[in-house]
This record gives C-alpha cells, sequence and structure tokens, in this order.
C-alpha cells in the first residue's frame, strides 16, 4: 500500500453532493472515491503530457526555433 498524506480541502456544495452521492453509490469513503477521481484524472492527461514532452524533444538542435517561440512548441500556441 503506498504512503497517504493527510490534506484538508474546502468544497463546493455541489461538490460535495457529487462526491458523497459516488462515495455512497459505490459503498466507499469520500476520500477514497476522491483518490480514484484524482486517479482517472491523472491518467487520462499523462496521455497529453507526455505528448508535449515528446513534441520538444530533440528542440534543442532545432536551429528554426529559439527559446522565444518554446510557448508555441510546448502548448500548440501561434
Amino acid at each position: 500500500m503506498s504512503k497517504k498524506y493527510r490534506t484538508q480541502l474546502l468544497l463546493e456544495e455541489e461538490q460535495y453532493r457529487y462526491l458523497k452521492s459516488i462515495a455512497q453509490r459505490d459503498g466507499i469513503s469520500m476520500s477514497e472515491a476522491l483518490r480514484q477521481i484524482l486517479s482517472q484524472f491523472t491518467i487520462s492527461n499523462y496521455g497529453a503530457v507526455r505528448e508535449r514532452l515528446q513534441s520538444i524533444e530533440g528542440i534543442g538542435e532545432d536551429r528554426e526555433i529559439s527559446g522565444k517561440e518554446h510557448d508555441s512548441v510546448l502548448y500548440k500556441q501561434p
């Protein structure tokens, strides 16, 4: 089992009700429900982050891109 950290957070009423309903539906604690939601979010965003990092691989070797253009490469902005 991985180490867990205690934290405190404030939720909006709608967020609280949603989290509580998920926990009750699945028969788990609200903490476990939130951990599962965060895990799903992390996994789904990992691919996008990895893709961005791969897009800049070798950027130091590209003589046509300068440091001033890093946002356009990282975030695909014009």
